[in-house]
């Protein structure tokens, strides 16, 4: 607006220059007796200045309007184009031809092999004629990586299979301890369970590595049941157990074995995912910090006890362990 009015004073102003122009010229005019062409100047000076300010104007609205139509027919254009070429794109590439030449691409560096039972990565490695390490390498794992039943394990893709391996897992070097619950001990893993306990220099947690101990190298066969009574025992100062927190209604009391809760709850959980049908399993008369609801496991000899059947169809080996860190682990494998 300030640009608008800024123009029209300097017409103004024009215009006024132009008339005094032309009274000057008029009195010269009047003193030579030609006075009446005043009226024709004016009248042609007003005509030229309209003329010449309509004339501008029209030709500044026709350039704007003609810039402004050929930018947006510009943009429509560019725009029709992009949406071509979208178009283009989507319908050539389809789903199941990107899908197609992502699994060729993986196939070029590697098989995959579905985990069964009997299992083991040195079993893996000579079916398929593959060095040990080769095979870690493009699974990303290590020897103590555990592999289960029905897991895809990556093959190396100069390996090829042979069909008449026997499954002969015997290594070139000696089998680790029963106690280092390694694959190399036994068949395939069906589950495995770690635990952390937040104090692992108390009472509780000495009971605690007292029981791994007893539950380690547990064998339950097909169909078998375990029980935590008849495995573990009573738990008592003659097993080597201590005194230790335990509950007994709503009071927390020392009691000998206070803490093996925190391995039999372990135990329960690998059990349940190792698909063994629960029998019997008791939540705490108070809550507990490790596990929530229905997922704990409470013992006492002689009335709660922890029984699970093995109906997995394998026979089976549990491997159970502690580390100075706090860690419980167990872990089932196929025999």
């Amino acid at each position: 607006m300030l640009f608008a009015g800024s123009g029209c004073s300097n017409k103004i102003e024009t215009s006024d220059v132009v008339k005094e122009s032309v009274v000057q010229e008029m009195t010269v005019q009047e003193s030579q007796g030609t006075a009446p062409v005043l009226e024709t100047v004016i009248e042609a000076s007003s005509e030229v200045f309209t003329s010449t300010a309509v004339s501008s104007s029209e030709t500044e609205s026709t350039t704007t309007f003609t810039e402004a139509t050929t930018f947006s027919t510009t943009l429509a254009t560019q725009q029709e184009t992009s949406e071509s070429t979208v178009t283009t794109v989507v319908t050539t590439v389809t789903p199941t031809e990107a899908q197609t030449t992502y699994t060729e691409a993986v196939q070029m560096f590697y098989h995959t092999h579905q985990v069964v039972y009997g299992d083991t990565w040195y079993g893996i490695s000579k079916r398929y004629h593959v060095d040990m390490s080769d095979l870690l390498a493009v699974n990303n794992a290590d020897e103590d990586t555990i592999i289960r039943i029905d897991e895809f394990i990556n093959i190396p893709s100069y390996g090829y299979c042979d069909d008449t391996y026997d499954y002969d897992d015997t290594p070139d070097y000696d089998i680790p301890e029963v106690n280092n619950y390694s694959q190399y001990s036994a068949g395939t893993c069906l589950a495995y369970q770690c635990m952390t306990y937040n104090n692992p220099w108390n009472n509780s947690w000495k009971n605690i590595v007292t029981s791994a101990q007893y539950l380690n190298g547990t064998i339950l066969y097909s169909g078998d049941t375990f029980s935590w009574f008849s495995v573990m025992g009573p738990c008592d100062y003659s097993q080597g157990y201590i005194d230790s927190d335990g509950y007994a209604g709503n009071k927390v009391v020392q009691v000998p074995g206070g803490g093996i809760c925190f391995t039999s709850t372990n135990l329960h959980l690998c059990a349940r995912s190792a698909g063994m049908e629960i029998l019997e399993r008791h939540d705490h008369s108070m809550p507990v910090w490790y596990a929530g609801r229905g997922d704990e496991a409470s013992v006492s000899y002689g009335s709660w006890d922890l029984r699970f059947r093995n109906n997995t169809g394998y026979n089976v080996i549990i491997y159970s362990s502690t580390d100075e860190y706090g860690n419980l682990t167990i872990s089932m494998y196929t025999m």
